[in-house]
């Protein structure tokens, strides 16, 4: 499986930290936890490819 990886900003919001990641198929940022390793796709566009990686 060929998983997209994607340059995660840190940011502090609600008194966490998360990581943000610019999604191009949507236009919007995408919120996820602090931990390491794969994350599932929050993408609404299904056409997009991290939809069929993220399972």
């Amino acid at each position: 499986m060929n998983i997209p990886t994607l340059p995660a900003y840190e940011a502090f919001v609600d008194h966490s930290t998360y990581r943000l990641v610019w999604c191009d198929h949507c236009q919007a940022w995408h919120r996820h936890g602090p931990m390491a390793g794969h994350r599932e796709a929050h993408c609404p566009d299904e056409p997009s490819p991290y939809w069929s990686s993220s399972c």
